[in-house]
């Protein structure tokens, strides 16, 4: 959901639960993630007569056996419209024998054949598959491209890639928005605005024949991305092998099975990958920069450091322990780190894996621009098994 509103493809959103669940939803939405959501029920619809509460509120949870009993609720609420809807234990929807339809049925039915997704974003993907639908492929000119704005954020959308992936620019961005904007000071902002100018250049969009120079540039990028990664992979079994190893090493006594202890040394990586991809987030989750990196180096400059004991190890414990749930670390507040993985777990923010990334990556731009957000996508892989060696 995070990610969704992020990317600003939803806005309006709908949660339809059991009816002893909802209080529920409300209650850890607001406290794990800080959504707020309104529950609907009888005494909302009686205290706005002649008026449709669904269609006013943005972010609302219902109970799926009272919407589906009360006829003036159901009818109200397919008059609504909604970016996404959400439906707890949605099996108790799949009830049907015969010709027979539960009330409950019928409502995940409406729902589910209701156009729930109507964003500019999805307009914009509509538009690019209607002007293809009567194209053969051969045609010397064809509709590639799909350009969604709001008067201060452009996104750029490739149609092969479309809705997934896009490049965007804003001319102001928000508190919380890393991106340098096209009005600011700097170099990152200086380097928005020559990349704004160069990619809408007609000569980079279009073609008189063939692929435009923009999409072979990313039909090569994609190339090289492959080749990238896979030399990543290779880096990172390496490693895995020689943290294995020198697990193995220092624990003669461990008492479990071999597949036991690759599992672990696994668990280990994944977890400090994650703090990293986290700290790449930056003011998306409230991270820390370079936490990991200072709890080491905070542990090995004690004056009493012994490195044959374990105290580095209990120190990044501990820190694995707050991100779990949410406590104090260092100078900042870790939020939950399901909440870290939701807004992550597609891939952080959008944008085109293109060169011109690659050449901010090595820029003098800040440090998060390059690791671990960079090689989720491709990028900057190298740079992410250096920074967990």
């Amino acid at each position: 959901l995070k990610e969704l509103k992020a990317r600003g493809l939803v806005q309006r959103v709908l949660i339809v639960t059991p009816a002893n669940l909802t209080f529920q939803w409300q209650r850890e939405l607001k406290d794990k993630f800080r959504e707020n959501f309104e529950i609907i029920r009888s005494d909302v619809l009686r205290a706005n007569y002649g008026q449709n509460p669904w269609q006013e509120r943005d972010q609302v949870v219902t109970s799926v056996s009272w919407v589906s009993r009360v006829e003036d609720a159901r009818e109200s609420l397919f008059r609504s419209r909604w970016d996404l809807v959400i439906v707890d234990e949605a099996h108790k929807m799949a009830a049907y024998a015969g010709d027979k339809k539960t009330l409950a049925y019928q409502l995940g039915e409406k729902l589910s054949n209701r156009r729930l997704l109507n964003t500019p974003v999805e307009q914009c993907l509509n538009y690019v598959r209607h002007a293809r639908r009567n194209l053969f492929g051969n045609e010397a000119v064809q509709p590639w491209w799909g350009l969604v704005t709001d008067m201060n954020e452009f996104r750029l959308y490739w149609r092969k890639k479309m809705p997934a992936q896009y490049q965007r620019f804003v001319l102001k961005a928000g508190s919380a928005d890393s991106q340098a904007s096209l009005l600011g000071e700097g170099d990152a902002a200086s380097f928005q605005r020559f990349l704004f100018w160069r990619m809408f250049q007609h000569d980079m969009l279009l073609s008189k024949g063939g692929a435009s120079p923009l999409e072979k540039l990313l039909t090569d990028q994609g190339v090289q991305e492959r080749a990238i990664e896979n030399h990543f992979y290779r880096e990172y079994k390496e490693y895995r092998e020689k943290v294995f190893n020198s697990l193995v090493e220092a624990n003669p006594e461990f008492s479990g099975t071999r597949g036991k202890l690759v599992r672990l040394t696994q668990r280990f990586l994944d977890r400090c990958i994650f703090v990293l991809f986290c700290e790449d987030m930056g003011a998306a989750l409230n991270f820390p920069h370079n936490i990991l990196r200072d709890v080491l180096t905070g542990v090995s400059a004690d004056p009493d450091y012994d490195p044959e004991d374990d105290a580095a190890w209990t120190r990044v414990k501990k820190l694995f322990a707050a991100m779990l749930c949410a406590r104090q670390v260092v100078d900042g507040d870790v939020r939950h780190l399901r909440e870290a993985h939701r807004v992550g777990a597609r891939g952080g923010t959008a944008g085109w894996p293109s060169r011109a990334r690659s050449v901010r990556a090595t820029s003098d731009a800040p440090r998060r621009r390059r690791g671990v957000r960079a090689a989720v996508r491709g990028f900057g892989c190298a740079a992410m098994i250096n920074r967990s060696g």
